[in-house]
């Protein structure tokens, strides 16, 4: 079959839960041999590599918001700059692109396995898990994408633009609290904290002037707990609208 693939970089910990997660036929993480391709039908009116290995960055951008959304501990992953083409022969023409401290990090689950006759195993296409419905959904609505993205690597700002961007969809503040999405008082706190330079440091909204630092700031792994709270609502709400 002809097909475009991204090669993906990251801890094989991360690439495992991405290809758990994203297993059909329109959005795949593939496990191949010498390592870890991005499948999508995206690509399939594609003619440059270049174009293919730009759309791959920006679904990556959204995958990875969605699984950061779904377990806490990962970490993104990355195009490696490498993007194959396969002919309908199923020949290979590569293209290349060029352009701390460890971690112990843990996930266990289950997962149906085929093996082939020749004694090789391969993992299935399967019905869309939650996070590749999320990912459909941000194909089809911009706002679901960009909100996603921005939840891939959380700062106190990006998730002031998250919040900025479902407020804007669902009627404002007051609606989030009406909707009991979330707490009058915490969206107060988190806005008070990220509008301060004293309370947030340089990943404040604003200079050091004119915005005073609330009692008890909010820090980013709590702000983070309490987006991901609001995404879901907010995912789950627009699930439903699209049915």
């Amino acid at each position: 079959m002809r097909e475009w693939l991204v090669r993906l970089e990251g801890e094989r910990l991360d690439l495992e839960e991405a290809s758990f997660h994203f297993r059909t036929a329109d959005w795949e993480v593939r496990q191949e041999d010498d390592g870890y391709y991005l499948a999508s039908a995206d690509f399939t009116s594609m003619t440059e590599s270049g174009a293919v290995l730009k759309r791959g960055k920006q679904l990556l951008k959204v995958m990875n918001g969605i699984l950061k959304l779904q377990c806490w501990n990962y970490q993104p992953v990355a195009a490696h700059g490498s993007v194959v083409r396969v002919d309908e022969a199923g020949n290979r023409n590569q293209y290349i692109h060029v352009a701390g401290a460890a971690t112990a990090r843990a996930r266990v689950r289950a997962a149906a396995v085929v093996v082939k006759p020749n004694g090789t195993t391969e993992l299935p296409l399967q019905q869309p898990t939650q996070a590749a419905s999320w990912m459909a959904m941000a194909r089809r609505d911009d706002k679901v994408g960009s909100a996603l993205g921005l939840f891939a690597e959380p700062t106190l700002v990006k998730l002031s633009n998250i919040l900025d961007a479902i407020e804007r969809d669902v009627g404002g503040e007051r609606a989030l609290v009406d909707k009991r999405w979330v707490a009058q008082g915490e969206i107060e706190r988190f806005t008070a904290t990220v509008n301060c330079m004293e309370a947030a440091g340089d990943d404040a909204r604003h200079g050091p002037r004119g915005f005073k630092a609330p009692k008890r700031p909010m820090s980013l792994r709590e702000a983070q707990d309490l987006f991901g709270a609001l995404l879901n609502k907010w995912l789950e709400t627009k699930a439903i609208d699209c049915k």
